[in-house]
């Protein structure tokens, strides 16, 4: 009978230790996942951050790219009115 309730308390004892050593390793894992959950909304920011700038860099380049066309059209009616007016065929007027 002395044998059976040693036995009973000694498993009581192991599964004090186990759960408590469980528990333990729950609060470790829930720190862990806490941690690592920062660390997405973190990356999801930059991540939306980055695609922001991108875009921004994308709006830029394009009002630069017509910025330059302008400019070019600009110099090529510039150029044009630099030309000699067309010659204008002589008239027989002096016949």
């Amino acid at each position: 009978m002395l044998k059976k309730l040693y036995e009973l308390a000694k498993l009581v004892f192991t599964l004090g230790q186990q759960t408590q050593h469980n528990q333990e390793k729950i609060e470790r894992l829930q720190e862990e996942v806490k941690r690592l959950t920062l660390a997405v909304q973190q990356l999801a920011f930059e991540l939306q951050r980055a695609r922001d700038e991108a875009e921004h860099v994308r709006e830029v380049e394009g009002q630069e790219r017509e910025k330059l066309i302008l400019r070019l059209e600009n110099e090529l009616l510039r150029f044009e009115r630099r030309l000699p007016p067309p010659e204008k065929p002589k008239r027989k007027a002096q016949e």
